[in-house]
């Protein structure tokens, strides 16, 4: 694989076969690495992210392919930096990595061209943010965005997860029920010393 551009990297301690490939290179070697039989890597099982903010480039996408002809399995690593956070998307490729670009996008703000149908899968469409990025704080961040159902607010930034049920300044109190217009199947939990 080193004549596609790719750079073997030592052995992990999972004893995974690893290889670095410069962004531009990857689309050429994922073709390869597809197509080729000597290689047949016919299923990607998962692509996920990596934040590492003192490095250059900042962003690794990671890819791990598994050649059911030969039984192995190997882990690429491609760079993708944060002035320029793209990359091809290889969904045309192997279809499983749909929803797996999805995801490294909703989370780490990584862009995949050429994807069909690149949108949020776990956040909400207007999300400013990228959660699983090293510079996003651990409590979270305090944010005016609100989730409006038919029939009013269902939440606002105003919740304080740290009181009684109940006692918050939400204009929805959850713990006596859904409130009107809202429903999401779960039984009403009785009142305290209601019989």
């Amino acid at each position: 694989m080193t004549a596609l551009g790719a750079e073997v990297l030592p052995s992990t301690q999972d004893g995974l076969a690893a290889f670095r490939v410069g962004r531009d290179a990857w689309p050429q070697l994922a073709q390869a690495m597809k197509r080729d039989p000597q290689l047949a890597f016919e299923l990607l099982v998962d692509v996920a992210g990596a934040d590492f903010p003192r490095r250059r480039p900042r962003f690794e996408v990671v890819y791990h392919l598994w050649s059911l002809t030969f039984n192995r399995l190997v882990r690429v690593k491609v760079g993708v930096p944060e002035e320029d956070p793209q990359i091809a998307s290889v969904v045309e490729l192997w279809g499983s990595a749909d929803w797996h670009e999805r995801e490294t996008f909703d989370l780490f703000g990584i862009r995949f061209a050429g994807h069909p149908d690149l949108r949020r899968i776990l956040l909400p469409d207007g999300y400013p943010w990228h959660p699983l990025r090293k510079d996003f704080p651990v409590e979270g961040i305090d944010n005016s965005i609100c989730y409006v159902r038919e029939g009013g607010v269902l939440m606002t930034r105003e919740l304080a997860v740290d009181r009684p049920a109940g006692a918050d300044r939400t204009p929805v109190d959850l713990s006596r029920g859904d409130p009107a217009g809202f429903s999401d199947g779960a039984p009403t939990l009785p009142e305290e010393g209601a019989k």
